[in-house]
Order: C-alpha cells, then structure tokens, then sequence
C-alpha cells in the first residue's frame, strides 16, 4: 500500500515563532528540531516541530559545530572540546577535553577528529575512547567513501585513501590541479572539486577524470546522484555522476531561484506565492503546489506526516493530508 499526498493548500497550516542563532543552520532529526539559541551561543536545544523547547543543555564555550547520529548528539565548541549528549534526555555522555579538535566526521560506527597539531583520531561512539591515531601534514578535507570502511584524506593536490579500522594508508592518488574540498561519495568514487577544476575519482581503478557542471543550481543528493537546474531548456533533472545518465527529467518554471531536498521530497522556490514539492520517490513524480509567507526560505524537511519550512524566524508547519494510491 502506498500513501501520497494530497494538495497541500487543503493541508493544515500553523505558524510559530522560532528564535536561533543564524551562524548556526537548524537541523532536523527524527522529527524534531535541533538549535543554538540566539540568546546563548554555547547552548543547544531540542524542540518539537511545533517550536516546544523539549531540553536545553550548555556547554563551556560557543559551539562551532553540532551534528545527530544514533540517537546521540556530536557538540564542538570554539575551545575543541568534544561533547556527546544522549538525543533523547540532553544528558551528557561523555566528552574530549584535552585535545583542540578542528572538526569531526561522522558515519557510525565512525567518528573522527582532527586537531589543531594535525593529528586524525577514530573515537569509539559509545565511550569516546581513541580507537587509532595518526600524524598527517596539513589537509584540506576529510570524508567517509560511502560505507566502504574507507576514507579519503585531502591535500592540495593529493588524495590519501585510508583503512577506517586500522587508520593505514593504502594509496595516495595524484590530481591535476590544486584542489580544496570533497564534495560527494560513494563507495567506490568521490567528487573533488578546486577554484576552476572538479574532478570524479574512481578509488577502485585510481582513475582521475575531469567533471564540469554547468548549470547554475545543483545539489548532490543520494550520494553519486546530482539534481540540476538547466535555465536554458529549463529542465530538471537527476542523473548518475558515474555514467552521466539522467535518472529523470522534469520541465520547471523559469523563474526558479532556489531548491531543497528532504528524503524523497525536493523543494522548488519560485516565490512566496508560487512553490512546489516534487515526490521524486512515487512513480509519477507527484507535483504539488504550495504557497509560503513571505520572507527568506531557509530550510525544508519532510517527516512522515508533515512538512516544515523555515522562513524568518518562524517555523511553518504543514500537516499532510493522506489518501491511498491504489
């Protein structure tokens, strides 16, 4: 049995006010939301999709970064102290206060950090035990290669592949041109991209190829798909950046500006009163029109039963009628 929606202007529409902290985008996981309050920059909050603040936790300096897996939540604060909260309660985990990590990367049962003296570590998710250790010269980036127990190490114009068991280096792939962050992986390829250069590595045969991309909007999404906006034709499509086939393609309005992805949902922003949500995941592609406030659209997700946007500091929140779909 499948469920699909119905339009969306028949669907309920509640509004409410929502005060976060701008250098910090609001995330949403498992239905609720995760912030940094505009009156606190070093403390987190959970709240409903409605906007109830759920739990507040602080941490001892501003946070920097703060991402959900697995029911715990990741904090980083501008000192590199580490804090893990249990998702459900705020309560605190456990926590890295002798080190000044940069940053984490997170795919479980994976959690890495980096710090300031240029060391990369793999913490255990359960107790933040350092599993492995290793010195590298100064990188440009760091990620997971899908779930293939590997991850690449990016330098100027290099690019390490490494064991995420074992932190061992199993090659070192040489690129054209200097580079300055990965992009999208899978589990046998990476995007790379530099100022004037992108390129798609293929890590199973080391092979280097130039990529171009020229329509002005993209996403990646789903790993090695990348949804385009071609103005000219103005055509909208996903396609393999493996095979460069389009998956789909879809004729959209002129006057798009902007789009965002939430699971199976893609966002098209037109203007206030002239939006769509296209269901790229049922057979036909259901389009459904949606008409927003003004102001400036900031974020979309998709729960099962609901769709939320941010739009200012408020948070619209729109419950989906459901109908069968024989």
């Amino acid at each position: 049995m499948i469920f699909v929606l119905n339009s969306l202007i028949q669907g309920f529409l509640e509004t409410y006010p929502i005060s976060y902290n701008n250098a910090h985008p609001i995330k949403f996981y498992q239905s609720e939301i995760i912030l940094v309050p505009k009156e606190s920059t070093n403390t987190i909050e959970k709240r409903s999709l409605l906007g109830a603040l759920v739990w507040s936790h602080k941490v001892s300096a501003p946070i920097s970064f703060f991402d959900s897996q697995f029911n715990q939540i990741f904090i980083l604060d501008k000192k590199g102290y580490l804090t893990v909260l249990d998702y459900t309660t705020g309560f605190k985990k456990w926590s890295i206060t002798d080190q000044e990590i940069m940053f984490i990367r997170l795919n479980y049962p994976q959690l890495i950090c980096h710090t300031k003296s240029n060391y990369i570590a793999s913490i255990s998710f359960a107790d933040g035990n350092i599993l492995w250790q290793k010195k590298l010269a100064p990188i440009k980036d760091f990620a997971f290669i899908g779930h293939s127990g590997k991850a690449g190490i990016l330098y100027q114009q290099s690019l390490d592949i490494i064991d995420l068991f074992e932190g061992t280096t199993s090659r070192s792939i040489s690129l054209p041109k200097p580079v300055y962050k990965i992009e999208t992986t899978w589990n046998n390829g990476l995007v790379i991209a530099g100022k004037f250069a992108r390129y798609h590595v293929n890590i199973d045969t080391n092979s280097v190829l130039p990529l171009t991309i020229s329509e002005s909007l993209y996403q990646w999404i789903q790993e090695k798909y990348i949804l385009t906006y071609d103005s000219t034709r103005e055509i909208l499509s996903l396609r393999d950046i493996t095979t460069n086939q389009p998956q789909w393609s879809e004729s959209v309005s002129s006057s798009l500006t902007s789009m965002m992805v939430s699971k199976r949902d893609i966002l098209l922003h037109y203007s206030p009163s002239q939006n769509e949500i296209i269901s790229f995941m049922t057979s036909n592609r259901k389009r459904t029109p949606i008409k927003l406030p003004n102001g400036n659209l900031n974020a979309f997700y998709r729960s099962p039963n609901s769709f939320s946007f941010l739009i200012d500091n408020f948070i619209i929140y729109h419950k989906i009628p459901m109908t069968n779909e024989k």
